[in-house]
């Protein structure tokens, strides 16, 4: 499954199970759940093609009315009375830039973080930046040591999450040299 996503997009995915096909009469369904609060949304697969494997389609009238944030996803198969999870994770949300209004924020949490993380190093947050909470600790709270502690980790995050954006997840389009 996908780990970003613009809200207002749609989520189109073949989900193949060797233990549970849809030949044998099995039913996958996907759950989506917002982390925060809201209302969790349950998505009917379809059989695919070959008759064994599954298509999961969430349509982009149903993402599109999805809260920017963290979202869990689980997918599952039933058959008779039985359930079985094939799989857990998290979908990263973001605003549809489609649809964002004059001066509105569309920067993720991540990059919000590491702006403010940054303008407190270089001492150029104002009042509201160093009132900015991270795990129920305002970064006025933080020594500098501390400060560059978590920008490099939020700058890290950050980068693997432009990585994901522009298609090429698991490290893919980076040079690596080797010299013999």
């Amino acid at each position: 499954m996908q780990k970003t996503l613009y809200a207002g997009d749609t989520i189109k995915q073949v989900v193949s199970s060797a233990d549970y096909p849809a030949t044998d009469g099995w039913t996958l369904k996907g759950r989506f759940a917002p982390v925060a609060s809201g209302t969790p949304v349950t998505i009917t697969a379809a059989t695919a093609d070959n008759g064994a494997d599954y298509v999961l389609t969430v349509p982009a009238a149903t993402t599109g009315g999805w809260d920017a944030g963290n979202w869990q996803y689980t997918l599952y198969v039933e058959l008779a009375g039985e359930r079985h999870t094939i799989e857990v994770g998290n979908i990263n949300v973001l605003a549809n830039p489609a649809s964002a209004t004059a001066g509105a924020d569309t920067r993720s949490h991540v990059k919000k973080t590491l702006d403010a993380l940054e303008a407190m190093i270089e001492g150029k947050a104002g009042k509201d930046v160093q009132s900015y909470s991270i795990n129920g600790r305002q970064l006025q709270h933080y020594s500098f040591p501390d400060l560059i502690i978590l920008r490099d980790k939020y700058l890290a995050e950050y980068a693997r999450e432009q990585q994901t954006a522009s298609g090429k997840p698991g490290g893919r389009g980076r040079k690596i040299h080797v010299r013999f």
